[in-house]
């Protein structure tokens, strides 16, 4: 199973394995020794051994960032609306939807499929 990282690990991941020497094996030979990654790879410091070895073998997929699953309650949330509208559960989405786009209106955050 595909482990979960953010963004910056993911790049970082890439950009080691692009720059440096080693593989996939001088990683984790690094990873072992707790050595404190810097720069480009300081987002490898809070990836556990198995985690960056599943990772590397098994494969990753990154992690949506807060808009993007934002966006993805908004459209199921629609996608609801849209099949219950006549049905009282309707509402419910109706206020779901009503909801997200008060609440991101109030702290000015604007998401495009959302609420721009």
């Amino acid at each position: 199973m595909k482990v979960v990282l953010t963004k910056e690990q993911a790049e970082a991941i890439e950009y080691w394995l692009n720059t440096y020497t080693g593989g996939k094996e001088e990683l984790i030979k690094i990873q072992i020794t707790d050595a404190e990654w810097v720069d480009e790879c300081e987002s490898l410091n809070a990836i556990t051994l198995d985690t960056l070895i599943r990772a590397l073998y098994v494969g990753f997929e990154i992690e949506p960032s807060p808009e993007e699953k934002m966006v993805q309650i908004y459209k199921d949330a629609q996608r609801f609306y849209k099949k219950y509208i006549a049905e009282a559960s309707g509402t419910f989405h109706a206020g779901q939807l009503e909801g997200i786009q008060i609440t991101l209106d109030l702290f000015n955050i604007k998401i495009k499929g959302v609420n721009c």
